[in-house]
């Protein structure tokens, strides 16, 4: 990609945005124009931190700061949202959280299977989508905002997302016996000849147990939650980890990681140490 092509894209968001924000003047609505603004600052600003190789060390450091943010929101949704009325929704909500945990998974291996991929991966990859999203709840804050529907919608939208979220949850971490159980009525979204998926072959050495265990996984909650999965199966070695900031080191530490390596600082260490052999070389140097 040539150095150019960063600002065409940039430019064309931009343009795209004052298009927008222009038909948003034209139809005089105000809180779609703040949007289109703060759209138009933030939104080049992170599609190009994205283009980056810092992006996963962003997200990471992100995290904490989205989850707090996020949950100020709900926050005020929750207080927006009037309980009395949602007697009157329990039965549209329960119609519509069937179509999302039964209709969104057969569309996903209606598509898949048309593409040639077995029934399981096509149910496992449904079972994904069995939920709405925090965005569903957000387009319906927004259309409350400016007048286009009722708050009846807000507490529709809320019981939807509840009964989803909270089965799909169970649904995802049960998918293979409900797989074993519903699979054989699933042929109908598998093609006669489907793709060919590779095999794993699992190799097992119980008379020699590992000896070290290295992980380089990006982010600190994933190394923390392969480490107590690893001490709750009791496997021996030693259980290195890779960081790459002093945050990660002590999460990490905590954790009960054995050995911890920094390759930037172990680097530099070791750069440093081949600089003073250079510069003081030994009596038995030739």
């Amino acid at each position: 990609m040539s150095t150019h092509e960063p600002f065409a894209e940039l430019a064309l968001l931009r343009l795209i945005a004052a298009a927008v924000g222009a038909v948003a003047v034209r139809l005089r609505q105000s809180v779609l124009i703040a949007h289109i603004v703060v759209g138009i600052a933030v939104g080049p600003a992170g599609f190009s931190l994205a283009s980056t190789h810092f992006r996963d060390a962003i997200a990471a450091r992100l995290t904490g700061i989205r989850d707090f943010l996020r949950l100020f929101f709900f926050i005020d949704l929750g207080a927006k949202l009037d309980v009395s009325s949602l007697g009157g929704e329990l039965w549209p909500a329960l119609v519509l959280s069937l179509f999302v945990l039964i209709g969104n998974p057969l569309i996903v291996m209606a598509i898949m299977g048309a593409m040639g991929y077995r029934k399981r991966t096509g149910f496992m990859a449904g079972l994904t989508v069995a939920q709405i999203s925090g965005f569903s709840i957000i387009f319906v804050a927004m259309g409350i905002t400016l007048g286009h529907i009722g708050n009846d919608a807000l507490g529709l939208t809320t019981l939807v997302g509840i009964v989803t979220i909270a089965l799909s949850t169970y649904m995802i971490l049960y998918s293979q016996p409900l797989f074993e159980w519903i699979g054989p009525w699933l042929s109908v979204f598998e093609r006669r000849r489907p793709h060919r998926e590779l095999a794993v072959e699992r190799q097992r050495r119980p008379d020699s147990p590992p000896q070290w265990i290295v992980t380089t996984l990006p982010t600190w909650e994933s190394n923390r939650g392969l480490f107590h999965a690893l001490q709750s199966l009791a496997v021996p070695g030693v259980i290195t980890g890779v960081v790459g900031d002093e945050v990660h080191r002590q999460a990490l530490h905590a954790a009960g990681a054995s050995r911890i390596i920094n390759p930037c600082l172990d680097s530099a260490d070791h750069t440093a140490q081949i600089m003073v052999d250079a510069l003081n070389p030994s009596e038995d140097s030739p």
